[in-house]
């Protein structure tokens, strides 16, 4: 597989022009997965998602650097270029502590973002504790390396429609699932 991978990154060298488009002479490769391995949310803007919903037919995601910048403007008054944006997401997606989650949440149909490595395994023992089957779901925990990077992760995952919620050590004991988990949209297993 390796070989495979040579060969496809060969022939995805890109050029960019100023607006981060790419711009290409000749060949352009487009392949399709189910695998997270081919995946970087630090490269989310090359990322395109189709879902096929009962409502809507086929959809097609995708996430534009651009607008990520001009949503930091205006939500947080903080001016950057897609440039500097497309490294700060690299750097905080190299930082999770679990890339192979991060990646994982591009193919989930929910997400739950947690702060590190604490939430990330004691959430899902909970949830299952109160008959919630994750894979069944289709809901991936995403530690997205603290507290401060939440906002960056949940901006990402919604703008690929992907639902996302957020748990932290801090509000997880038996007594806030058992009061909070009912209103979570997610159907529970039979016991």
């Amino acid at each position: 597989m390796s070989g495979g991978l040579k060969i496809l990154r060969d022939l995805a060298h890109d050029t960019r022009d100023e607006g981060g488009n790419v711009v290409r002479d000749g060949t352009q490769v487009f392949y399709t997965t189910h695998s997270p391995s081919f995946l970087s949310a630090g490269h989310f803007n090359e990322i395109f998602i189709a879902r096929k919903t009962r409502t809507d037919g086929t959809v097609l995601r995708f996430a534009k650097a651009g607008d990520f910048v001009d949503d930091l403007r205006a939500r947080k008054s903080i001016g950057t270029t897609v440039d500097k944006l497309l490294l700060q997401y690299r750097n905080a997606y190299e930082h999770t502590g679990d890339t192979q989650k991060a990646n994982e949440g591009f193919f989930a149909r929910k997400i739950i973002l947690v702060e590190g490595p604490t939430e990330a395994l004691l959430i899902p023992y909970l949830l299952e504790l109160h008959d919630l089957d994750l894979t069944q779901e289709g809901i991936s925990i995403v530690r997205c390396g603290g507290k401060n990077e939440l906002d960056r992760f949940y901006r990402l995952y919604t703008e690929f429609g992907i639902p996302c919620y957020y748990m932290s050590f801090s509000m997880v004991t038996s007594a806030w699932i058992q009061r909070e988990i009912v209103k979570l949209p997610f159907r529970r297993t039979a016991n």
